[in-house]
Order: structure tokens, then sequence, then C-alpha cells
């Protein structure tokens, strides 16, 4: 963190495209809402990617928040 009044921003770039293992950690992150919604999905890219999606995101709020992925709300 910068002296008060500093703006900053943070700029993550991540692929979507992730291993089977990858995939499986970053799905224990995920709400049970995420998962009824990432089961939606027909085809299995698009549910992948959700799930990498959500997770990734999680992962990085949570460094943020000095918290768990899977205890945010």
């Amino acid at each position: 963190m910068g002296p008060p009044g500093e703006r900053i921003v943070d700029v993550w770039e991540s692929t979507l495209a992730l291993s089977s293992g990858t995939l499986a950690r970053l799905e224990d992150f995920l709400s049970a809402d995420e998962m009824e919604i990432a089961g939606r999905f027909k085809f299995a890219v698009h549910r992948q990617r959700f799930i990498a999606g959500r997770g990734i995101l999680r992962r990085v709020l949570a460094e943020y928040l000095a918290s768990r992925p899977r205890e945010l709300e």
C-alpha cells in the first residue's frame, strides 16, 4: 500500500485453460451456488472456464483480504 490518498490499481492476467488438477483445486474454493451454476453449463469447456475464472478470482481476493478463498461471500 502506498501513502494515504494514493490510488493504486493492480492488474491480474491468467489463462482459463488449466490442467484438471488445477481446476480441481480451484473448484474447492467455489461456493455451493457457484457449483450449481457451473453444473448448468452444457459443454465441459464452458464449465471449466467458469470454475477457473471464479476460483482464480476467489484466490486473488482472499490474498488481498487475508482470508481463505472458500470463506468469501
